[in-house]
């Protein structure tokens, strides 16, 4: 299993948009997808920062996501956005859902 995470900074007061917007327009996005699986979206207090990470079943799911889901993603959140994302991806290695992760595997 792989993570990639979505790290940026928010325009002021554009946290709840921004958490909106990620329920309703980004997650149909990544569902689209073969080999997505979740996601967690993290905000600061302030509402000024968010995190966001994916979980993908391997590294060759998230190539087609990169190409034709993720400039759809950056649209759909750009005007709460204000800087460019920090994007990286991780191999999962702990996790304690691993057996709910597991039973759902083909």
């Amino acid at each position: 299993m792989v993570a990639r995470t979505f790290s940026v900074r928010l325009k002021p007061d554009e946290g709840p948009g921004f958490s909106r917007a990620v329920d309703q327009e980004v997650v149909p996005i990544l569902r689209r997808f073969a080999g997505f699986r979740d996601q967690i979206t993290l905000m600061s207090a302030d509402g000024r920062h968010a995190v966001g990470i994916v979980f993908w079943d391997r590294k060759q799911d998230v190539d087609p996501y990169i190409r034709d889901g993720y400039p759809e993603v950056i649209k759909a959140l750009q005007k709460y956005l204000e800087d460019v994302p920090i994007i990286a991806t991780y191999s999962v290695t702990n996790w304690t859902t691993r057996e709910i992760f597991a039973a759902a595997a083909p």
